[in-house]
């Protein structure tokens, strides 16, 4: 498997690569790095999983970057693939979270337990240890709960399903109808998701709601990949912007996984 820092390399325009080039062979790339996540038995299933899953959120990121260009039917069609294919996935995925977020809160809260002991606080501060020992019974079901999930996933033909239709999803690449090669084959969908994760931002400030805030990060995903995929145009500027976004992108993820 790839290391993160070469995923993130291999998401990119090389140096001078023609856009319609660089867009099929990074799709493929993530095609291709989804299907040997899932189907190497030397991977951890639970890391394999995360990773084909956020393989298809870069793949839809360049979707939307390419809509405009394909046409809405066949950006409809793809995209609504991908989606329902990483659907399958979400149950295993989302009850690890779960552990990991309560692992994550027993462990800060412990540290601050540690530093009120040491007296780093401020005298005056009003602080109750956190009770890690009360949370020991609610971790095992949880951990019950993943372990379930995942044997369900697979004991039933959700992975097959998926590698069916990301293979599927693959043999489609060659025929997008990609023709401009410059910039105006992604200005439009740029723009859009843009433009969107500004309105979705609005409406989380004005209802800040989990559902409002979770819309909101998706829209900011999908912008940071493109950033990511387009950083060799204008490195200094779009990896200044593609940090900002990843660094929103994690903080309204926290919010997600404690609501």
């Amino acid at each position: 498997m790839l290391s993160n820092i070469a995923q993130h390399m291999s998401f990119q325009l090389q140096s001078g690569e023609p856009l319609i080039d660089g867009i099929r062979r990074i799709s493929l790339q993530q095609i291709d790095q989804a299907l040997d996540q899932l189907t190497n038995p030397d991977f951890d299933r639970d890391k394999a999983v995360h990773e084909a899953r956020k393989t298809c959120k870069r793949l839809r990121a360049i979707l939307r970057l390419v809509r405009d260009e394909v046409g809405y039917p066949f950006y409809r069609r793809e995209n609504v693939r991908i989606r329902d294919a990483s659907r399958l996935l979400a149950p295993a995925r989302d009850s690890a979270v779960m552990v990991d977020t309560l692992d994550s809160l027993v462990h800060r809260f412990e540290n601050l337990a540690d530093d009120d002991m040491a007296g780093k606080r401020v005298e005056t501060a009003v602080f109750t240890p956190f009770p890690a020992t009360g949370f020991a019974t609610l971790r095992t079901k949880l951990v019950e709960r993943h372990q379930h999930l995942s044997r369900h996933i697979l004991e039933t033909d959700a992975v097959p399903r998926f590698i069916t239709a990301v293979r599927t999803a693959r043999l489609q690449v060659a025929e997008w109808p990609l023709q401009n090669e410059g910039f105006s084959a992604i200005a439009g969908g740029l723009y859009r998701v843009y433009r969107r994760g500004r309105l979705r931002m609005t409406r989380a400030q004005e209802n800040t709601t989990t559902e409002a805030l979770h819309d909101w990060r998706k829209r900011v995903k999908y912008l940071w990949h493109q950033l990511e995929f387009i950083q060799p145009i204008r490195p200094t500027l779009l990896n200044e912007l593609g940090e900002a976004l990843h660094s929103l992108s994690g903080s309204l993820g926290n919010e997600h996984d404690l609501a």
